[in-house]
């Protein structure tokens, strides 16, 4: 967080003259303040869909089973015409597991809730700890970054300036690479959601999109489920529309991700594949998504220290 107040903090501070812990202190007060609000608007958002889904999943058993039946008795007569014998008792199956699932949730919801209250005081005392040493860095960063580099070794004490001033000129490069995909997969959606008759259609894609760009998570996480349940409450027309959607939005993200990166971090775009395909093995999709960020940062870094040296 000093880090990143630095340029705004000295910019504002030479233009007001007011005194630099002052400047620093609002603007941590503000981002922190900025950042905790849609933290926890996410979070009710979260508890409040997730209960009405909890609630509709309860109420509407019966429907579900009923459409899962109808489904079935359908698939049924197909196979049957190749001799292949049909279990009625699938969607009484589904059924019941649908009723765990909603029992599930619930307990999983309280057993969240009793964390959140008991972690609460630690969380107060972390939360006073980040703002107040927050703005102690800001205000004297300078001073403590040169009393550390000093303390180092002379050739660790320039890789580390060198470090991290390639961390942050690549994380801008990241940001903005990432924000295009953002604003692609947005489009997409927008089109593809509105030509298929979804209420909101902008809404939706630019909640998905936000999703799409985190780590772990993806465009898959919110669509795939939901193409799944109009299936099975028979809107087969827009679950088909969600499962092609998303098969373009994975298709195109494959095809630009590398590309965009790559260039963004001034990586080839063979290098950053590369580099994606051993983080995604390595670490999983967070990997993935900071494999090609970290092979950026040592190569600029190692050019920065041998041109330095030399």
């Amino acid at each position: 967080l000093a880090a990143a107040f630095q340029r705004p903090a000295v910019f504002i501070h030479k233009k007001t003259r007011v005194p630099k812990i002052a400047v620093a202190a609002v603007l941590t007060v503000a981002v922190i303040f900025v950042f905790s609000v849609v933290i926890f608007a996410l979070i009710s958002v979260i508890i409040r869909n997730g209960g009405e889904i909890i609630s509709k999943i309860s109420k509407e058993r019966d429907d579900i089973g009923a459409s899962l039946s109808s489904l079935f008795e359908k698939l049924g007569k197909f196979f049957e015409k190749f001799g292949v014998n049909y279990d009625g008792g699938i969607p009484d199956v589904i059924s019941n597991a649908l009723t765990s699932v909603a029992s599930s949730l619930t307990s999983l919801v309280t057993g969240a809730a009793a964390r959140f209250a008991a972690a609460l005081p630690h969380a107060l005392i972390f939360f006073a700890a980040t703002v107040m040493s927050s703005i102690y860095f800001c205000a004297e960063y300078r001073g403590i970054a040169d009393y550390v580099l000093k303390k180092l070794p002379p050739r660790l004490s320039s890789g580390v300036s060198a470090f991290k001033r390639e961390f942050g000129a690549a994380m801008i490069k990241y940001v903005k690479s990432y924000s295009l995909i953002f604003l692609i997969t947005f489009g997409e959606l927008s089109v593809g959601l509105a030509v298929a008759g979804v209420n909101g259609a902008v809404i939706w894609a630019a909640l998905i999109a936000l999703v799409d760009v985190l780590p772990v998570l993806g465009a898959g996480a919110v669509l795939v489920p939901w193409a799944i349940i109009e299936f099975i409450l028979g809107n087969t027309v827009l679950g088909i529309s969600l499962a092609a959607i998303y098969g373009v939005i994975s298709l195109v993200r494959q095809i630009i991700e590398p590309r965009i990166v790559g260039k963004g971090i001034g990586l080839h775009p063979a290098v950053s594949l590369i580099a994606m395909y051993a983080g995604l093995r390595m670490f999983g999709l967070i990997g993935m998504i900071f494999a090609p960020l970290a092979v950026a940062i040592n190569r600029n870094t190692a050019v920065a220290i041998r041109g330095k040296g030399s």
